[in-house]
This record gives C-alpha cells, structure tokens and sequence, in this order.
C-alpha cells in the first residue's frame, strides 16, 4: 500500500537497488532562485544521468555535496557576523554599573562635574561617589563600609583606561615649512633684490604663482624683503 502511494514499485523495496521515481506521482522537486525568484528544479540534473544504481548515487552524492556547501557557506556568514558584532559591543565603553543595594551608578555630567570643583580632599572625592548614586554626602556616608567599598570600585573601573575608547590619529596636515630663526637686515635685502630680479624675468601674473611654490618663504616676508630692497636702492639713487 504504502509502495502504491509513493509510486515506486513494491518489488523495488527489497533490493538493494535504487528505485526508479513515478514522474506522474512524486514531482520534482524545486529550489528557489535568489537572484530572480524563479523556482528551478533539480530534477533535470537527475534526469542526465543514466538509470544506473552508480551513476545515481554519484548524482545524488554531487547534489548533496552542494547542498552541503551552501549551508557551511551560511553558517560562516552568520559567525562571521557575530563575531563582528561582539567585537563592536566589547569595544563599547560602560557608562553606568549596577551595584546591588545601591542601585545604578554612573559618573558626574559635565553641569556636576563643573560644581564638584569647588571642593578639594576627600570631600570632593567623596562628593563624586555619592552624586554618581544619585544620594547626598549625608545619605552615602551612612552606606555600610562593603557598599562604600564597592562604589569606589565601581568608580575606579568607569574611570579606567581599559573602558576608554582611543582616539582615532589624527590626519596628516598639508602645512608649509616655516622657517625658523632670525634674519639679518642684509639677508633679507639680499632676498628681496632675488625676488625683484625674478619678477622683473617673469610675464606679468606669474609672480605670485611662482612666490606660492617657493617653501618656507610666504607672502608677506616677500613684501618686507621686496620693501626693504626698495628702498635701499631708493637711498643709493638719492645718494
């Protein structure tokens, strides 16, 4: 009866042979496509291979291997992303630690933080634990000692440098050398004669493109070396 309903011959059963599929009673069947969300059957792949009990199993054994790999495929996506998700909450600083009989503790704001500074000693270090509980310095100081005990600890893993996240390092600035050092009045005259001497050489608004390429001499040392050459020569003239 039950070799009826599945369409497979009875006499099948008892072999070690694989038995042929009724097409009309079992359909093929189909996977689902991804990438266009078409159904496409594995059957065909069957089908290609002769009837013999070898080359099924062979078939059946490549389709197996397959399926095998497309699982292992996803279960490595899905640790994969795990582990990055726990690698971003583990690099997640604490901000707030709950303290059994004292409630939730967390550090001052910057408004607390601001007022805080007007104390100095243990009245301040005191002050920072019991604003962080959300108590006054009266209410904190009748605490057990344990509890005091374990809100400083709790202060001190807050403030640690292992619940800090690094800055990034800052990016390379393109900044110009400056030039370091005194300059006589005879090296910058003998400058700004140079710079006269190229900008009287080169077309007219080329000068300041030029004088920008110029490394550790900027725009307006230019002018005073150009100024002071300038009247030098003015005084010799008058001279």
């Amino acid at each position: 009866m039950t070799s009826r309903l599945l369409g497979v011959p009875s006499n099948s059963l008892k072999s070690n042979r694989i038995p042929e599929l009724n097409h009309s009673v079992i359909p093929p069947p189909a996977i689902r496509s991804r990438h266009r969300g078409r159904s496409q059957s594995i059957y065909p792949v069957m089908s290609t291979c002769s009837r013999g009990p070898t080359e099924r199993r062979e078939c059946l054994s490549r389709l197996l291997g397959m399926r095998r790999s497309c699982l292992s495929a996803e279960t490595y996506a899905v640790s994969a992303t795990f582990t990055a998700r726990r690698g971003m909450l583990a690099r997640t600083p604490f901000t707030e630690i709950e303290i059994e009989g004292v409630g939730t503790y967390r550090l001052p704001n910057q408004w607390q933080g601001q007022r805080l500074r007007r104390l100095r000693g243990d009245k301040r270090h005191t002050a920072v634990l019991a604003i962080g509980c959300g108590m006054t310095v009266h209410q904190f100081n009748k605490l057990p000692a344990d509890k005091q005990h374990e809100v400083h600890k709790a202060y001190l893993a807050l403030m640690s440098s292992a619940n800090v996240v690094p800055l990034a390092d800052p990016l390379p600035a393109d900044t110009r050398a400056i030039p370091r050092g005194h300059l006589s009045l005879e090296q910058k005259m003998a400058i700004g004669r140079w710079l006269l001497h190229q900008k009287a050489t080169l077309p007219h608004g080329h000068f300041g493109p030029w004088l920008d390429k110029q490394e550790g001499l900027s725009r307006s040392m230019a002018s005073q070396c150009m100024a002071l050459a300038k009247g030098s020569e003015g005084e010799h003239r008058t001279a």
